[in-house]
């Protein structure tokens, strides 16, 4: 396929869905567009085009046309455009790739649990109160679901703070652009490798283990509707498809794909389609330097995100998610929300489900309450490094507790942080660091506590203060690799994860990692040939081995998740 005629389909991808494909990618499009001709027994690659081009006619573009739950489809007798949009759809599962996992961007979810849906919740049982709807009602998009793991979580996340959700209207909406990523969300079946970075908890509470793989808990599944949705092309606002009026969208790692245009058309659509006073949220640095037409910017220490401005009150809708229950009604709230750098804290009572309590908790760095989940450094299951050997630096002579004690004392700060208990965990962890300042394991510690508080310059320090102290020890690489992943440094995840493997060339999760983040930038055959390194790791391990600690994955979960996957790839 000619250069010229790639241009013209890259050109065509762009104005119909939004993806930016840059000429590094020429060769692997060019693949991808032959295996489609090829599967679609067109005589041509121009005859292949028209096929594409057909649906991007006749009021099938942009802010023209409405393909939520392929309701376009149907409207038309027209058999081109039908097959047109139907190929659309093949091509774009190989386009797209939606890797993602459970509560990913600690910092992220840490404001929405503290800070964010607790306003939006007092908001809207106000509005409630003052007879603007029938009931309390939430509505939060998921725009870019991928296979639905932020859209549950943020489920489960609204289930743990309002408790017994039979007197609320809540609607949760997850759409992506891909229909096969869209069709997994809604089974919620999962690999195990999609809880690598939950609460345990959680996946115990919320999950059922169904084979080698782990079902969402039908309660929550229930609360999630999943559609196939192209952003770009899609009208909204639009109350025919339920996109009005949400007081959250969250568009994360979605625009890192988009051309500039499409950028700031799906921006000020998404603005258009929140309540007044309702949020906007993208990963870091999506929106640097685009336009945000109608949207306030609040800085916290975890993230920007961006407000819709107030707008006069009008009588809210009701979606119908929920009957009414008339033996019970939701508790007022009794405390406004707190303002941004100050932090709210909002748990559900275990006595009294119902109730929601605003709380102002203290976060030990910048006085958000912490209550986010640990990032998860695997604790994983691999033989010491040949490379050498390290000796443990000696503790200052002249301290007043032994080392056995101060050892104790840590023990003591890793069960507060385990129970997300991180004020106190914090003061333990600094009050080792005074008896002793190379205490490796207490700066790794407070480098967590701090990167789940989205504290990531924090986090960031203590981490290289431990690597320092300890440079053959992976768990502070591990931290750094994250953190630079939560900030959406790709290159710098990168970075961290070879230190990783350089150390110890057995760590599992540095590979899979590596793989996910090459994925994402494309690079299909790296991704493939690290999954299959970690693929023969993981074949010399004993089924039952534990891959990570605290967790119910092992290695023959993880073996029965890499053979799909690589076999899946080799097709």
């Amino acid at each position: 396929m000619t250069v010229d005629f790639i241009e013209r389909f890259v050109r065509l991808i762009a104005d119909y869905t939004g993806l930016q494909i840059r000429p590094s990618e020429y060769p692997h499009l060019s693949k991808k567009l032959e295996t489609r001709i090829n599967a679609c027994k067109q005589p041509s690659t121009q005859d292949y085009y028209q096929l594409l081009e057909a649906a991007t006619k006749t009021g099938s573009g942009r802010g023209d046309r409405d393909s939520f739950e392929g309701r376009s489809l149907l409207t038309t007798g027209d058999r081109q455009i039908d097959l047109s949009r139907q190929e659309w759809k093949e091509l774009i599962e190989l386009l797209t790739t939606g890797e993602t996992y459970f509560f990913r961007d600690k910092g992220q979810f840490w404001l929405l649990e503290n800070i964010i849906f607790p306003e939006l919740i007092q908001k809207r049982k106000q509005a409630h109160l003052n007879g603007q709807s029938y009931r309390p009602s939430l509505r939060v998009w998921s725009a870019g679901s991928s296979s639905g793991e932020e859209a549950y979580s943020i489920a489960i996340v609204l289930k743990e703070l309002i408790g017994d959700l039979n007197d609320w209207d809540l609607f949760i909406l997850g759409t992506d652009l891909n229909a096969e990523a869209i069709a997994k969300a809604q089974k919620g079946v999962y690999s195990p490798w999609s809880f690598r970075s939950m609460d345990p908890r959680y996946l115990s509470t919320y999950f059922h283990k169904r084979g080698d793989r782990w079902a969402i808990d039908p309660s929550v599944r229930q609360l999630v509707t999943f559609r196939q949705g192209n952003l770009l092309a899609d009208p909204f606002p639009n109350p025919g498809s339920d996109l009005y009026d949400f007081d959250l969208i969250i568009c994360r790692n979605v625009f890192v794909y988009f051309e500039p245009s499409a950028i700031a058309a799906t921006v000020n659509k998404f603005s258009q389609t929140l309540r007044s006073g309702g949020y906007l949220i993208v990963a870091h640095a999506e929106l640097h330097g685009q336009p945000l037409p109608g949207l306030n910017s609040k800085i916290f220490p975890q993230s920007v995100v961006y407000q819709r401005g107030v707008r006069p009150a009008s009588t809210l809708p009701t979606p119908q998610a929920f009957k009414r229950s008339a033996s019970q009604r939701s508790a007022q709230f009794t405390r406004p929300p707190a303002p941004p750098l100050t932090g709210v804290r909002a748990n559900a009572n275990p006595h009294t489900p119902n109730e929601l309590s605003l709380d102002r908790a203290r976060d030990p760095l910048s006085d958000p309450s912490p209550s986010s989940l640990p990032i998860a450094v695997p604790q994983t299951f691999s033989s010491p490094s040949p490379k050498a050997q390290w000796v443990a630096p000696q503790p200052p002579a002249d301290l007043t507790l032994k080392p056995e004690a101060i050892d104790l004392l840590f023990a003591e700060a890793q069960t507060l942080f385990e129970r997300k208990a991180y004020g106190d965990a914090l003061k333990q962890a600094e009050r080792i660091l005074k008896l002793n300042p190379r205490y490796f394991e207490a700066h790794c510690l407070i480098a967590r506590i701090a990167a789940n508080l989205g504290h990531y310059s924090r986090a960031e320090a203590a981490a290289q203060k431990a690597s320092d102290l300890n440079p053959l020890s992976v768990e502070p690489y591990y931290l750094l690799a994250h953190i630079a992943e939560e900030k959406g440094d790709l290159d710098r995840a990168k970075y961290w994860f070879d230190r990783i493997i350089y150390l110890d060339n057995s760590c599992i999760y540095a590979y899979l990692e590596l793989a996910s983040i090459y994925e994402m930038q494309k690079n299909f055959a790296r991704a493939k040939k690290l999954r299959l390194i970690a693929l023969n790791i993981v074949k010399r391990l004993h089924p039952d081995t534990p891959v990570k600690r605290r967790d119910p994955l092992t290695a023959r979960d993880l073996l029965l998740y890499l053979e799909n996957l690589v076999g899946r790839e080799a097709q």
